[in-house]
């Protein structure tokens, strides 16, 4: 048997050749493939791979994703007019084609001139003449300007543009009767002192709006009013924040009518009153109460009666300060219920919704931020175990984990009241952090202290994790 080498052809020899003296295979790449490639990179970058080689001049003016921040500019650049030079630049040279994705991003702005607008108002144009689906704006003026600026009617009656992202505090919205975002069905809006009327215009001109994201600071008028209208709507999150004027709470009000809404994320700061309207498909809830919620004693009645409102949701985080939990409704739906643990009352709070979530299968708490403890001392165990145990205990509740464990006396009887209790439970979660301030115990010493803790459940399975090793 002939046991020489192959011979190789002249081709495969000069193949051979160029891969051992690194041939730019990267640049035989179809144009496609490289616009692709390129899309996930900041426009400046883009722009500068045209020095590369003749191969590459021209490839940059058909990215489909343009990304423009002053972020990615000497601070010199800004104060000398070169970004936006740059931008106008790259915007008119670059090819007929259509846009994906537009960011722009001017966060050095001290104040915004006519001529500034004129320019920013340009480049929306220009997004949308391109038939732009993903827009995100971003412009955060140091100077509160009274005046604002009118967005271009282009953009409320672009047909492409699917998602929208805003955060300034410098335009308005006054969108035309009809026609208005016939495609947009995500919306995220960040504000600074915002015009109501102009917020609320934008918000009720979405027929076709799925997802919401509100973030604002309101200003220091009485009484602000915002009405959410968005009958596709199906995800909304709200944090308004409202301040406190010269000692004097100015209180604000928002309205949710959303009779598809699915998910709902409210963060409240006790000055802000949200009420909901028929949300009958409501799966999901999140509410954040900060601590001015208990400085304002007639907000405990209304976050009442707005979980009143939610009272038929499977899923639900809550965080909030102490009020009055015999007043709470029932959850009959609940499966899966988050408690972030705040104050002393806590344990009430708990088991009042145990009693009012019959069919409860997964419960989370969570210890983060628990500073009452400093008051009370170590010895304070606020814990009194109910003549009668909750019925999710013995029927339905099969999964508990424990956030920011610490081993302190009322952790600890909070464990062992749900272990005893737990009838089909099958897995508690012990999540702590060793070396942390306050922990009591090593991660042997609460295995071993659990080990003797009565079970109702002998599937029960207690597992202890270090919070470092996730």
């Amino acid at each position: 048997m002939d046991q020489r080498l192959p011979k190789l052809t002249r081709a495969e020899m000069v193949s051979e050749s160029k891969q051992q003296h690194g041939v730019d295979r990267i640049s035989e790449l179809p144009d496609g493939v490289l616009c692709h490639i390129l899309s996930f990179l900041p426009t400046i970058d883009v722009v500068r791979t045209a020095i590369l080689s003749a191969r590459w001049k021209n490839i940059w003016t058909s990215v489909c994703n343009l990304d423009f921040s002053d972020q990615d500019f000497p601070p010199t650049w800004i104060s000398s007019d070169r970004f936006v030079t740059f931008v106008d630049h790259a915007l008119s040279l670059r090819s007929s084609s259509d846009i994906q994705k537009f960011r722009i991003k001017q966060s050095r702005v001290s104040y915004f001139s006519d001529e500034d607008f004129s320019r920013f108002e340009g480049w929306i144009c220009t997004a949308i003449r391109r038939n732009v689906v993903d827009l995100n704006l971003f412009v955060g003026v140091e100077d509160y300007l009274e005046l604002k600026y009118k967005m271009p009617q282009s953009l409320f009656l672009s047909k492409t543009l699917v998602s929208l992202k805003l955060f300034e505090s410098c335009f308005s919205y006054v969108p035309p009767t009809t026609g208005c975002f016939p495609s947009l069905k995500f919306l995220s809006a960040a504000f600074v002192f915002p015009d109501m009327q102009s917020m609320e215009n934008l918000f009720s001109h979405c027929p076709v709006l799925e997802d919401l994201t509100i973030l604002a600071s309101l200003g220091d008028q009485d009484n602000l009013s915002v009405n959410i209208f968005t009958p596709e709507l199906k995800k909304l999150s709200v944090n308004l924040h409202t301040y406190s004027i010269e000692g004097k709470d100015r209180l604000s009000s928002c309205i949710i009518n959303a009779p598809k809404l699915e998910t709902l994320y409210l963060k409240m700061d006790g000055l802000t009153y949200y009420f909901l309207e028929k949300a009958h498909f409501l799966a999901q809830a999140r509410l954040e109460f900060n601590d001015r919620c208990k400085d304002n004693p007639a907000f405990a009645d209304h976050a009442i009666k707005l979980l009143g409102g939610i009272s038929s949701v499977q899923e639900l985080l809550l965080s909030v300060y102490s009020f009055e939990v015999c007043s709470l409704p029932n959850f009959n739906n609940l499966t899966t219920l988050e408690l972030a643990l705040q104050e002393s009352q806590y344990w009430e709070l708990l088991i009042e919704m145990l009693k009012r979530s019959p069919n409860l299968e997964c419960l989370e708490l969570c210890y983060d931020g628990v500073t009452w403890r400093e008051e009370y001392g170590d010895q304070w165990n606020p814990v009194n175990p109910p003549e009668l145990v909750p019925t999710c205990l013995s029927s339905h509740l099969t999964s508990i984990s424990i956030w920011e464990f610490k081993g302190q006396l009322d952790e600890m009887e909070v464990v062992k009241y749900l272990l005893q209790n737990g009838v089909v439970l099958k897995k508690m979660n012990i999540f702590t952090e060793l070396h942390s301030e306050g922990l009591l115990y090593s991660l042997d010493e609460l295995r071993k202290e659990f080990s003797v803790f009565p079970k109702g459940s002998k599937d029960c399975r207690v597992i202890i994790e270090d919070l470092r090793k996730l």
